[in-house]
C-alpha cells in the first residue's frame, strides 16, 4: 500500500479556498487584511520606475503576491546603487515593495487572495471574455449577411427604377420635365389616329343606311364626331365649334412646370421607413379605367374646360382650347369614344344575327327590299368590328391615357416621379446601410483581434497562478503533488 506522503493532493479550484481555511493555512476573515494590502499596491505602482520588464509583468492581469516578489526581483536591479554595507536598501521603493510581500505573507494572505483571484478568473473573467469573443463573432456574421441584403434590395430597387423608366420612355435623369414632354408627341398620336379612323368609313356607312332604313327617316345626329373625323380629320376645336376654319391658330405652351428639379443629393438620406419587400414598389399605371360603353374617361385634373364659353373670336383666332384638335380635347374626344361604343355595339350585335341560324327568316323579312349595302357578309361585319375596337384602343390604351393624364393634370405627374423618386431613394437607403453594415463587421473585427490577446494572457497568467499555488500548497505538505481539478484544466 502506498505511503500517504506519495499520494497527490486532489483539489477542485472552486474548493481551494474553503480548503486553505479549513486547513488554518489561511484566516477566515482575510479580507481585510487584503484590502489593506491592495491599497499599498495602488499607492506603490505610481512609483514604479519605467522598464519594460516591469510593464510586461502587470500588462493585463491582476497584480498578486507572485507579481511582487518578481518586482522586487526588478528593483534589486534597478535600485542596487541604494543598498548599504549591511544589505539593506534605503530606496523607499523597494521598502514599500518588501512590507507589501510581509503583509502578503503575514497568515498565508497571499494563498487565499490567490485562490479567489483563480476561481474569478476561471468562473467569470474568462467565460466573459468568451461571450465577448462569441458575440462579435456572431455580430461579424450578421452584419455580413445584412451586407449582403441590403445590398441585394439595393439593385433590385434601382433595376425596378431602370425598367420602369424605360418602359415610360425617359431617361429618369430630372422625372417630372421628362414625363411631361412626354406628352409632347399627343398632338402628333392624335392627327395618326385620325388618318386611321378613316377605314372606318364603310363601317360608318352600313351604321348610317341601315338606321336609316330602319327607322325610315334620314339624321345627320348619328355618329356626328365620328362623321367629323371622317370628313375633316383631327380638326381644331374651333372648326367643330364654329363649323369655320380659323384663320389662324396660336399654339399655347401647356407644360407643366416644375421648380424642384435639382439633382439628388445623396449625402443627405431620409432614414424613414423603408420597405424591404421589393413586390411592393411596382408603379401602378393603371388608375385610369373604361367603365363600360360610352362612359367618359376621367383623366383628374383635366384642364379642359367642360363648359368652355362658345364665344368666337372676332380675328377668327384659334386659341387655347380651341386650337387643339378634336382628338386632342376632352369634351370632343368623348363624343368620339361615345360614338365608337355605339358603332362597336352595333356591328357586335349585327355579327351576332348573321352568325345564328335562327334568324335567317326574320332577317330575309326584316331586309326584304333593303339595299344590296346593307346585305353585308359575317366576314365583313367581323372586319369592321374589329377595325373600330382597334381604334377605341389606340385612344384607351395605358399608354395613351397615362400620356394625356401627365400633360392635363400636375397631381398624376407628381405622384408618378414621386413613385419613381422613392425607388432611387430607396436604393440610396439601403446602399448607405450595406456600407454601414460593411463598416460595422470591420469593427466587430478589429474588436475581436484586440480581445484574442486578452484572453489569451488571462489564461496564461490563470495557469502560472494554478502552478504557484499547487507549489505553495505542495511545499507545506512535504512536497506532495497537488493536483488543483475542474474546469481550469479547459479554458
Amino acid at each position: 500500500m502506498m505511503s500517504e506522503e506519495y499520494l497527490p493532493i486532489d483539489i477542485h479550484f472552486n474548493k481551494l479556498l474553503d480548503w486553505l481555511i479549513n486547513r488554518r493555512h489561511c484566516k477566515q476573515q482575510w479580507q481585510k487584511d487584503a484590502l489593506i494590502v491592495r491599497e499599498k499596491i495602488n499607492s506603490a505602482i505610481q512609483d514604479m520606475p519605467e522598464v519594460d520588464s516591469v510593464t510586461k509583468l502587470l500588462q493585463g492581469t491582476y497584480i498578486n503576491y507572485f507579481h511582487c516578489i518578481k518586482i522586487i526581483e526588478i528593483l534589486k536591479e534597478t535600485e542596487k546603487e541604494t543598498k548599504n554595507i549591511f544589505g539593506r536598501y534605503s530606496s523607499q521603493r523597494m521598502k514599500d515593495w518588501q512590507e507589501i510581500v510581509s503583509l502578503y505573507e503575514k497568515d498565508n494572505l497571499y494563498l487565499a487572495e490567490a485562490a479567489q483571484l483563480l476561481a474569478r478568473n476561471v468562473n467569470y473573467d474568462i467565460p466573459s471574455l468568451k461571450k465577448k469573443l462569441s458575440k462579435l463573432r456572431q455580430n461579424q456574421k450578421e452584419f455580413a449577411k445584412k451586407e449582403s441584403d441590403y445590398a441585394g434590395i439595393s439593385s433590385e430597387r434601382m433595376n425596378k427604377f431602370k425598367i420602369e423608366t424605360k418602359k415610360i420612355g425617359i431617361e429618369g435623369r430630372k422625372l417630372k420635365t421628362e414625363l411631361t414632354a412626354l406628352s409632347n408627341d399627343l398632338p402628333q398620336k392624335f392627327n395618326e389616329i385620325a388618318s386611321e379612323v378613316k377605314e372606318l368609313k364603310p363601317a360608318y356607312e352600313y351604321y348610317k343606311n341601315f338606321t336609316e332604313f330602319l327607322s325610315g327617316e334620314k339624321s345627320k345626329d348619328k355618329l356626328s364626331m365620328l362623321r367629323l373625323i371622317l370628313e375633316k380629320g383631327n380638326c381644331t376645336v374651333y372648326e367643330w365649334k364654329f363649323n369655320e376654319i380659323p384663320n389662324s391658330i396660336e399654339i399655347s405652351d401647356e407644360t407643366i412646370a416644375f421648380d424642384d428639379e435639382e439633382e439628388k443629393d445623396t449625402e443627405e438620406i431620409d432614414w424613414g421607413n423603408i420597405n424591404e419587400d421589393p413586390s411592393a414598389e411596382t408603379i401602378d399605371f393603371s388608375a385610369i379605367t373604361i367603365e363600360g360603353g360610352g362612359q367618359e374617361i376621367d383623366y383628374g385634373d383635366n384642364n379642359d374646360s367642360k363648359g368652355i364659353e362658345t364665344i368666337k373670336s372676332e380675328e377668327g383666332v384659334a386659341r387655347g382650347c380651341f386650337a387643339r384638335g378634336v382628338l386632342d380635347y376632352g369634351d370632343s374626344r368623348n363624343l368620339f369614344l361615345n360614338d365608337i361604343y355605339e358603332l362597336i355595339s352595333f356591328l357586335s350585335l349585327r355579327r351576332l344575327e348573321l352568325g345564328s341560324n335562327t334568324n335567317d327568316t326574320i332577317t330575309s323579312i326584316t331586309f326584304d327590299g333593303a339595299p344590296s349595302d346593307l346585305l353585308k357578309s359575317l366576314d365583313n361585319v367581323e372586319f369592321m368590328e374589329s377595325l373600330a375596337k382597334h381604334i377605341l384602343n389606340l385612344l384607351t390604351d395605358a399608354k395613351t391615357q397615362d400620356l394625356m393624364m401627365i400633360r392635363d393634370s400636375p397631381r398624376y405627374v407628381e405622384r408618378v416621379a414621386d413613385k419613381l423618386k422613392q425607388l432611387l431613394t430607396d436604393a440610396e437607403k439601403m446602399t448607405a446601410m450595406s456600407h454601414l453594415m460593411v463598416q460595422n463587421r470591420l469593427e466587430a473585427i478589429e474588436d475581436e483581434k484586440k480581445l484574442l490577446p486578452k484572453l489569451d494572457t488571462i489564461r496564461k497568467r490563470t495557469f502560472e497562478l494554478k502552478d504557484q499555488i499547487a507549489k505553495e500548497v505542495s511545499s507545506r505538505y512535504k512536497n506532495r503533488k497537488v493536483n488543483i481539478l475542474g474546469e481550469i484544466n479547459t479554458i
